[in-house]
């Protein structure tokens, strides 16, 4: 097992040099985003490392931004098919020199985000795929902003036991169970690499961000929904059709897409720290399920032995992810807590505050999916 460092390297603030923009995973959803501020507030060439080519991210932009979003903006574009993990990401010769001497930015925002592929899976993609990126921020200089997750937090102190852990921006390992679940631990062994070359001399910041929602503007949702977590568990109370209490006032972080790449486009303006993307305006998990449709209210151990026979009757994805946060609840005996002052300040100072949440653009992508292809605008 890899030895983590408790708190990442001190850094000292300092702004980036202007240039190009190298970024990596622009067909994703929180990708697709950041993408769309760059062009919007900015003016540079952005070299964009797609598997698959310019078809994909102009099928990609397109289809969260509207018909003709990636021609308006083509001209700035250099998109180059590559591999992530392969040495110059099998770019040209010439294309890769190009970009070492241009690029001044690099977002990093491809991942495996399966929470639960094979573990071998999971540390290519995102262990050995950071490394290569790493070697390219290296080489030119540029400054490395690495996209990861709140999850790196885990969900109990397994080798502390203590109650009421608090992982804020500068700790890494606080004796969280990141080690439980492959994903997270592909995340934060990817953080223990752009920690390691920050203390070399990189210039970075790790952007840890929270539960993705819709659009705060459009409610629209990410392509494939099926793949969030969260969306799972709030289909999977709709199927079910019941909520005991507790889970019912648990209260959910869910911060929406556009606002998440807002804030991780103004905080790139300088590199310093690791920063916690998520709104403090969390929602009642009941909440959002009564706002989707008629929701039972009962007691914990009848919802218990409801959500144990359903599971065991059907292979919904939904069914199972609910299960699987109910029971994984019950064995809990200390949540890390997240604490996000230093990122909050950050973002106040750049005048940026979060807005409250909107039910009615939460609840779309569950009320609404019909209706997905026609609601789209920018």
């Amino acid at each position: 097992m890899w030895e983590l460092p408790a708190r990442l390297a001190e850094q000292e603030e300092k702004m980036c040099r202007p240039g190009n923009i190298f970024l990596t995973g622009g067909t994703g959803y929180l990708g697709s985003y950041i993408l769309k501020k760059l062009l919007e507030y900015g003016n540079e060439k952005i070299y964009c490392l797609v598997r698959g080519g310019s078809v994909r991210l102009e099928e990609s932009m397109d289809y969260y931004f509207g018909a003709g979003y990636y021609e308006k903006y083509q001209h700035r574009l250099h998109v180059f098919d590559g591999e992530m993990t392969a040495e110059h990401f099998r770019a040209e010769p010439e294309l890769y020199e190009e970009m070492r001497q241009s690029v001044a930015k690099v977002f990093h925002c491809a991942a495996d985000v399966r929470h639960y592929a094979p573990e071998e899976e999971l540390l290519y993609t995102n262990v050995e795929g950071t490394r290569e990126v790493l070697r390219f921020a290296e080489a030119s200089g540029a400054a490395m902003m690495y996209i990861s997750t709140v999850s790196v937090a885990g969900e109990q102190t397994d080798r502390t036991k203590e109650t009421g852990a608090v992982l804020t921006e500068k700790d890494l390992d606080i004796g969280q169970n990141w080690w439980k679940n492959p994903y997270v631990k592909s995340k934060i062994m990817a953080e223990k690499l752009v920690d390691d070359a920050v203390r070399q001399g990189l210039c970075a910041n790790i952007f840890r961000i929270g539960r993705l929602v819709g659009n705060s503007f459009n409610g629209i949702f990410q392509r494939n929904p099926e793949s969030n977590a969260y969306y799972r568990l709030i289909k999977g109370i709709m199927e079910l059709g019941m909520l005991p209490d507790m889970l019912y006032h648990h209260r959910l972080e869910v911060t929406p897409v556009n606002q998440a790449a807002e804030a991780v486009v103004r905080l790139s303006g300088t590199t310093k720290s690791a920063y916690h993307i998520c709104s403090p305006h969390e929602v009642e998990i009941g909440s959002i399920a009564e706002a989707c449709g008629p929701v039972q209210r009962t007691d914990a151990e009848t919802f218990g032995k409801v959500l144990e026979r359903k599971s065991m009757e059907t292979d919904s994805p939904y069914i199972q992810a609910l299960a699987q946060t109910w029971f994984a609840q019950q064995s809990r005996t200390a949540d890390v807590l997240l604490d996000s002052q230093l990122t909050q300040d950050a973002l106040a100072a750049l005048d940026f505050w979060w807005p409250r949440q909107d039910m009615s653009k939460l609840k779309q992508c569950f009320t609404n999916e019909e209706g997905r292809e026609d609601n789209r605008c920018q």
